[in-house]
């Protein structure tokens, strides 16, 4: 469900649920899995920083 989220709306929403009395609820590979999320997430969103404007520029050179 995550694995394609690069904002920070995004990892606003995962964070804040990690904060929320809920997330003690979970197992401890439920727990895994949402911090592995968010690592994705803070990856996802370090990559876009970095290549976007490659990525703009090549679209644009390719396509307007």
């Amino acid at each position: 469900m995550t694995r394609d989220w690069s904002t920070d709306e995004h990892l606003e929403k995962l964070m804040h649920f990690k904060y929320n009395p809920l997330f003690k609820t979970l197992n401890e590979e439920q727990k895994k899995t949402w911090e592995k999320a968010i690592q994705k997430v803070v990856t996802n969103k370090k990559w876009l920083a970095e290549n976007s404007a490659s990525i703009v520029d090549w679209i644009d050179a390719h396509y307007f």
